[in-house]
């Protein structure tokens, strides 16, 4: 019990930074240049579709799927998105999969100097629940 009150007792001592003052009423009336950038918001998309699809209408769906975007045609079958915010591209980064008339797209994020081919995209993410295994028959190898 002496431990205790001997700790309480004791003063505070703070920081240089812990002590500095930080008044919201005092921010700069311009905001600096790269202060508020976000990162790059650029998805490499491929379309799984053997046969020839509408590109415009693919591009009319996806436009009303993912608001504000700007799709750029690079070759058959393959775009690239840009958004305008980046919780727009986290949005769709985390629901995939995404389909168009029950052709799989396939996407991948763009960074800034990287490069993409089409033979790239080849993979997506997917969820599957599978009900009623045996307790004793779970396993990773089962997964």
């Amino acid at each position: 019990m002496e431990d205790l009150s001997l700790t309480l007792n004791t003063t505070l001592n703070l920081t240089d930074t812990e002590t500095k003052i930080h008044s919201l009423s005092e921010l700069p009336e311009e905001p600096e240049e790269d202060a508020g950038e976000e990162p790059s918001a650029f998805l490499a998309i491929k379309l799984l579709a053997n046969r020839h699809f509408n590109e415009d209408a693919f591009k009319k769906c996806i436009h009303q799927m993912w608001p504000s975007i700007n799709v750029l045609v690079k070759e058959p079958n393959f775009f690239t998105i840009e958004f305008s915010c980046f919780g727009g591209y986290r949005r769709v980064l985390i629901s995939q999969p995404w389909h168009f008339d029950y052709k799989l797209i396939v996407m991948t994020p763009l960074k800034i100097g990287s490069t993409i081919i089409v033979d790239m995209l080849s993979s997506t993410p997917f969820w599957i629940q599978v009900f009623e295994i045996p307790f004793l028959h779970r396993s990773w190898a089962l997964a």
